[in-house]
């Protein structure tokens, strides 16, 4: 309205003088016509991002089912892909558009809510892949796509929104104690992440729609790859031991990277003559199992700290770490136990940990996107330590494909994490 209104001013003064220059009127114009053009994208996009969030969604929780669909003659993964991809993008967006708190208004939310919605107008914009052309040009834009996310650093950037959230309520949270009685230390800390609760349904509801898309999607670009033993990223006999094992040893590295020395792990396996053996994907059980070690190791070594004469980390005297591996072959789930004695958590702190607003360390190191390490990434450090998204998100991962992360613990003896798996 105000840019109206000086259109109108111009052109009262241009008719009061009785000029032929226009070219001021002419200016006004075209910044009315932008705006009013950009008033209307955005509302043929709200209008598109409702119906596409509104149309319904191929569960993917069943790796069986998927498998079965990718293997079968005249599957067409391209048009299942130009169908799933943009309803699940609105969805993402939507979800954030809800997201509580105000998380939804801090400016790395807002960044990835801008990725998504141009990943999301590429995508609608695509062909119907129904010929070599416009296949090979729907595959590309996915690839494109995929590679922009990655650069976005999609969890690390979210992760970097609740951590801007957390900062300004803070401060609000500061002066209203400071008016009253305010609670010192851990006190005001736990009193913070509590009034922050309500943001994790609206993150799980959102970190599951992007497992869905980041799953089709990377699903779509490796399904062509010549492995029998693999279909996409799904290994389809996969060896639950091995995996298990490699991953335990990449966490043991991150652990004596960051203090010097690592606990020793004790391993059970759990398994008949016959080892069970199912498909799923490797990354994600390693993903998982690194953060459940992780904490483990921390818990331990924080609990037990000793230091030899040269002032160095000593773990020889800690106790073990124990994990459990049952793979019997008539078991429904297979199952990963993570048992450590690091004194365990009080049940406001177990109630807490399941939660994207808790973690344990003070002062979180912050890199992302374009300013990340690449050494720390290199050295296989997870860019998400101290954000307190390693639980909640690990327990997403495991419910998006049939399993479950469930934990328990015991103040002053230690905690055990379970992570079920469907097979």
């Amino acid at each position: 309205m105000r840019r109206f209104s000086g259109f109108l001013r111009v052109a009262a003064a241009c008719l009061c003088r009785n000029k032929v220059d226009f070219s001021d009127l002419q200016r006004e114009l075209q910044e009315v016509k932008k705006r009013v053009g950009a008033i209307e994208e955005r509302q043929t996009l709200q209008s598109l991002l409702a119906f596409y969030s509104s149309r319904p969604m191929q569960k993917m929780s069943n790796l069986n089912e998927v498998i079965y669909y990718c293997l079968k003659t005249g599957y067409n993964a391209e048009i299942f892909c130009h169908m799933e991809l943009p309803v699940l993008l609105a969805r993402l967006i939507m979800a954030i558009d809800t997201l509580p708190c105000g998380l939804n208004a801090m400016p790395s939310v807002l960044l990835v809510r801008n990725t998504y919605l141009d990943s999301f107008k590429k995508l609608i914009k695509c062909d119907f892949p129904d010929n070599d052309e416009s296949i090979l040009h729907f595959r590309r834009v996915v690839a494109d796509i995929e590679e922009a996310h990655s650069k976005r650093d999609v969890l690390g950037t979210m992760a970097m929104g609740l951590l801007e959230l957390k900062k300004l309520l803070s401060r609000h949270r500061q002066y209203v104690f400071s008016q009253n009685k305010k609670p010192s230390g851990s006190a005001f800390e736990l009193t913070l992440d509590e009034a922050l609760m309500d943001v994790t349904k609206p993150m799980d509801n959102f970190s599951l729609r992007m497992v869905n898309y980041n799953f089709i999607s990377r699903m779509l670009l490796t399904l062509e790859e010549n492995d029998d033993d693999m279909v996409g990223m799904v290994d389809l006999k996969i060896d639950l031991e091995r995996v298990v094992r490699n991953a335990v040893d990449d966490a043991k590295e991150v652990c004596t990277q960051h203090y010097g020395d690592c606990p020793d792990v004790k391993f059970i396996i759990s398994k008949d003559a016959n080892t069970m053996r199912f498909p799923h994907m490797s990354s994600t059980i390693t993903y998982i199992v690194v953060e459940l070690m992780k904490n483990a190791f921390r818990a331990t070594v924080e609990s037990h700290m000793e230091r030899n004469s040269a002032g160095m980390v000593d773990c020889s005297n800690m106790p073990p770490v124990e994990v459990l591996v049952n793979i019997k072959k008539n078991a429904k789930h297979a199952c990963i136990c993570v048992s450590d004695e690091g004194l365990g958590m009080t049940r406001a702190q177990c109630e807490l940990a399941m939660t994207y607003a808790y973690t344990t360390v003070k002062r979180p190191v912050i890199q992302h996107g374009a300013d990340e390490d690449p050494e720390e990434e290199r050295n296989g450090v997870s860019p998400l330590a101290g954000y307190g998204f390693g639980l909640p998100m690990s327990r997403v991962y495991a419910q998006a494909f049939g399993g479950d992360l469930v934990m328990s613990t015991m103040e002053g003896y230690g905690t055990r994490v379970y992570y079920y798996i469907k097979p």
